[in-house]
């Protein structure tokens, strides 16, 4: 059956914390952070330094990664609420 015409949705969006946002993007950052890392790394041998082992970069992106997420989530999260229809 139809539903009434009384219920009328919420024109008002649903937002996510910072923390879930954080939760969301922390395998992302921290995987970039491991990537980008070993990249650097492996071109910097051009210079005489020593590459690290893919492990040391991985954990770097544990370490790092709440950090970066929750940078990610905050830049996210004021775009979301910049972009909201009470901004408009």
């Amino acid at each position: 059956m139809m539903q009434s015409a009384k219920s009328t949705p919420s024109t008002e969006p649903k937002v996510w914390s910072l923390r879930t946002l954080t939760l969301v993007f922390y395998p992302f950052c921290a995987t970039a952070a491991a990537i980008n890392l070993f990249m650097v790394f492996l071109l910097l041998q051009a210079l005489g330094v020593p590459a690290i082992s893919p492990v040391t970069a991985l954990w770097f992106g544990v370490i790092t990664g709440p950090v970066l997420s929750w940078m990610a989530g905050k830049w996210v999260l004021r775009l979301i609420l910049e972009a909201s229809p009470k901004n408009a």
